[in-house]
């Protein structure tokens, strides 16, 4: 998780924004600029220079206005005069905004004491997703991320107030309630079979069948946890092209342990583990 982008937030009418960045708005490109422009326009109170202090603010629209014949108004002012100033001194290089709204993410602002906002990762890394099934054959899955464990001793252990919280098991977008049993654990790599119903066109008449066509994949990983999709690749060969599958609409999900000498064997069930050894 370290390797991916920190994110600070803002709270704006009850709802809770990641705040994005244009980090200098001199060497913004024509595209980069109109990009920004279309924020400004679309959403001036997003920006928080507009919020606290409207006499700079003022100063940057007056800009726009007056070089709008360059691709970048800001580079166009900086060649006559060089940087645009706050009360006559601070040079004005970058500007935040409200970018989007927040949704799944994690939450480290208590890695970051000095800081007096939230600070948070967008992506929720999962380390394994935890297949579910119903009576009548329907699956869902919950992603377990990395954060939710806690070294203890030789082990780590999976914190289950959360898992099966608000951001867990009961999330609105899960709902895996108790008429849905655990099945097995996916991690990176293991094998995978499933079916699922595809439109398919006979070759002889032309006409669009639905037939089951039976899959024989690799897991990678937790894609998009809101809309239940998870990323497989081929077996036998990879084009590099990405693998999306919406797990719902799968039957007979099944999953395979594949020894040093190339043998598979299918796992029938297996027991939910909470705890995991420390590598």
């Amino acid at each position: 998780m370290t390797n991916q982008t920190l994110y600070s937030t803002r709270v704006k009418d009850g709802d809770k924004y990641i705040v994005g960045k244009v980090k200098n708005i001199y060497e913004l490109d024509k595209p980069g600029f109109n990009t920004l422009k279309k924020k400004i326009d679309k959403n001036p109170d997003h920006f928080l220079m507009a919020q606290h202090d409207p006499k700079t603010w003022e100063l940057l629209m007056k800009v726009i206005e007056e070089h709008k014949h360059a691709d970048n108004p800001f580079q166009d002012f900086y060649r006559e005069h060089g940087y645009i100033l706050k009360d006559g001194k601070v040079p004005v290089k970058s500007l935040k905004y409200l970018d989007e709204k927040l949704h799944i993410h994690v939450d480290i602002t208590n890695k970051y004491p000095e800081s007096k906002r939230n600070v948070i990762l967008k992506k929720r890394k999962s380390i394994r997703i935890d297949v579910y099934k119903n009576e009548e054959g329907k699956y869902k899955y919950l992603g377990v991320p990395y954060n939710w464990f806690t070294k203890s001793g030789n082990e780590y252990v999976l914190d289950m107030e959360k898992y099966n919280g608000p951001e867990g098991k009961v999330a609105y977008y899960k709902k895996i309630d108790d008429s849905y049993t655990f099945q097995f654990s996916l991690y990176k790599n293991d094998r995978i079979s499933y079916e699922k119903e595809e439109k398919l066109t006979d070759p002889e008449t032309g006409e669009k069948l639905k037939k089951t066509v039976h899959y024989e994949k690799v897991f990678r990983g937790d894609n998009d946890p809101r809309k239940s999709t998870i990323e497989v690749k081929d077996i036998s060969y990879n084009d590099g092209k990405q693998q999306k599958v919406t797990i719902g609409p799968l039957k007979n999900i099944k999953k395979y342990v594949v020894d040093t000498l190339g043998n598979e064997y299918l796992i029938d069930s297996e027991v939910f583990k909470d705890k995991i050894p420390a590598i």
